[in-house]
């Protein structure tokens, strides 16, 4: 049978989500810490509600209705929150209250109670290409970057708009294998906004316009060049040991824009160009090589003569062993390679041309 429009087998099985805790989940976090209780029936009986436990916590325990909140929650029942820490230290240290024929039980609140401990192995520079100037902001990269990276920190002359090329971040990832090659950004048309969270509840309307037809959106093709890849595990000795193979301390990579990352890492990418153009030189030379030779022993038969083949022998060129991409300041402009819209520095391609000399003598 054909999947219809939500149905939970057409649906995925599972996927993942990456949020840093910056801003407003550190606030949010800092003023639930301390002062928040969950709350709890055994059974999980269904028969309470939140104005029970507020019985409970008044009548027991001398609480005013003013010192605390109760809402409901899952998996716990209630989500107890108080206007100040020693008033949760009174509930959580009696463990459980009895009033009306009910246990309410009661445990600090803390945002690991219902999480798995997970590290993220990776520190990442991207650069995302193809975000519109009006939904320039760090909410957006992080929903483009949500399901492989939580954003670490926006480079400053991204967040300050003095370049719109591309929306550079640095961030944590767990695996860099899942950042996405490729997205399409697609933005809704605007909404009415709801009004502020301080805003009294008595003197909130709240009215939500319903469907009238389909909803309009502009979708942008987005391509979030991976630059660079921190592999965190050597910082403390581990050396990528028990995670993916091939790991080294750091790795960089080139790019162009308007296409999905493809030349890999910076040395590799070079290499393999370098070894086909030399592939190419060095049949070349077999050739002429292999003509001068022939002749060179027909000349060597001649008493004192000394082989031709024996006698073209040339010196390796040691080449330096910094090997990097050019920053921004280093590099000419027109390329698009690396990590600036710039190409390849001059020490580079002086790197290269001696790496090619080197390969075309030996």
């Amino acid at each position: 049978m054909a999947a219809y429009p939500g149905d939970p087998r057409a649906r995925p099985d599972g996927a993942q989500v990456f949020v840093t805790a910056t801003g407003g989940i550190k606030r949010r976090r800092d003023a639930l810490v301390g002062k928040a209780a969950v709350c709890w029936l055994q059974g999980n009986s269904h028969d309470t509600e939140p104005y029970h436990v507020g019985d409970a916590l008044r009548s027991k325990l001398g609480l005013a209705f003013e010192d605390f909140q109760v809402v409901k929650h899952y998996p716990e029942q209630y989500l107890v929150i108080f206007s100040e820490e020693r008033f949760r230290q009174r509930a959580t240290r009696q463990h459980s209250i009895e009033d009306g024929g009910r246990v309410f039980n009661f445990a600090t609140w803390n945002e690991a109670r219902e999480a798995e401990d997970a590290q993220l192995e990776f520190h990442v520079n991207i650069r995302i290409e193809g975000i519109p100037p009006h939904a320039w902001g760090e909410d957006v990269a992080a929903l483009i970057l949500g399901q492989s990276c939580a954003i670490h920190y926006v480079e400053e002359h991204t967040r300050r708009r003095e370049r719109t090329r591309t929306y550079d971040v640095w961030a944590w990832c767990a695996d860099p294998n899942k950042i996405p090659k490729m997205m399409w950004l697609t933005i809704t048309d605007p909404d009415a906004e709801q009004p502020p969270m301080d805003t009294p509840r008595i003197y909130v309307q709240v009215h939500h316009e319903p469907p009238t037809g389909l909803k309009h959106a502009l979708s942008y093709k987005v391509f979030p060049h991976l630059v660079v890849v921190e592999d965190l595990s050597f910082i403390n000795g581990d050396g990528g040991q028990g995670g993916p193979p091939n790991r080294k301390r750091r790795r960089e990579f080139l790019w162009r824009y308007g296409e999905p990352d493809s030349l890999g890492e910076a040395w590799d990418a070079m290499a393999e160009t370098m070894g086909a153009k030399s592939i190419a030189t060095t049949e070349g030379m077999r050739t002429t090589t292999a003509v001068a030779a022939t002749t060179a022993d027909t000349e060597a038969s001649q008493p004192g003569a000394v082989s031709l083949a024996a006698a073209m022998e040339l010196r390796t060129a040691t080449a330096p062993t910094s090997v990097g991409l050019c920053r921004a300041e280093e590099a000419p402009t027109g390329q698009g390679f690396g990590r600036s819209p710039g190409g390849l520095c001059t020490r580079r391609r002086w790197h290269l041309q001696r790496l090619q000399q080197k390969q075309v003598r030996t």
